[in-house]
């Protein structure tokens, strides 16, 4: 049976391993893959993005502002990724045909996001998950095992954006801090990411698309903030915008 797996992100590379081989996809690209059974275990991970690919390594030339800036700007760039959780996911396929397509999205999902999250004061806990699905009658996907890739920078980014939004003279606030980085750890902890996508993937394809969009449009309306790798990229603009300013008002 070949297997052809195609990449839907325009942002990530997309990791895949079926038995001893391992594949990396470039966005919106697909790969072709032989496997000699009809049923086949393949595991899916994103890469987070490389938001400072393009800058150099270092600028050593101009004024000591621009200079400033620059290093701010790449370290900024850098850790914007870490602000999401990032997963490898494991996936059983069974199909009877010769030519199955699995489509892999960029799946996000948010933990603690509306009442929970206005309580706190927080941002919700995004998770990138690889969503994998197969061709309609071609096959059949079932979800066996994931985990968190970049939970030790994820926590370490929030657990300083926390104390930095709690940081006052009340304190109550500092208080508050306990609770949120218990919360961040909880529900980025591989056992409740999994028990969360396991119960997914017992939804149909359509009702499993229908219930990432109704989250999707919740945290547009609550929060106005979109999803989470648009979030990313709409925080990049921003800096670019800034850099641009501050560079034309000192030349």
């Amino acid at each position: 049976m070949y297997i052809t797996f195609k990449n839907h992100s325009s942002l990530c590379k997309l990791n895949i391993k079926t038995g001893s081989k391992s594949y990396s996809i470039d966005p919106d690209s697909s790969v072709e893959v032989f496997v000699g059974s009809s049923e086949s275990v393949f595991s899916a991970e994103f890469s987070s993005p490389d938001l400072a690919e393009g800058f150099e390594e270092d600028c050593k030339e101009g004024k000591l502002i621009h200079r400033i800036i620059y290093k701010l700007s790449r370290k900024f760039l850098e850790k914007i990724p870490e602000a999401a959780a990032f997963s490898c996911a494991t996936f059983k396929l069974k199909s009877d045909f010769q030519n199955v397509t699995v489509d892999c999205f960029e799946g996000e999902y948010a933990f603690c996001y509306g009442s929970i999250a206005d309580f706190f004061d927080f941002f919700p806990v995004c998770l990138v998950f690889p969503q994998a699905e197969v061709e309609s009658g071609k096959g059949e996907i079932s979800f066996d095992d994931i985990y968190v890739t970049n939970r030790k920078k994820y926590l370490k980014l929030m657990k300083k954006f926390i104390l930095f939004i709690d940081w006052g003279l009340i304190l109550p606030d500092l208080f508050l801090f306990i609770p949120k980085y218990i919360i961040l750890r909880f529900c980025s902890s591989d056992f409740y990411v999994k028990s969360v996508i396991k119960k997914l993937y017992l939804l149909s394809p359509n009702q499993r698309a229908e219930k990432l969009q109704r989250i999707s449009q919740k945290i547009d309306n609550e929060s106005e903030k979109g999803g989470c790798l648009s979030g990313i990229l709409k925080a990049v603009v921003f800096l670019l915008v800034l850099i641009a300013l501050v560079y034309w008002a000192n030349t």
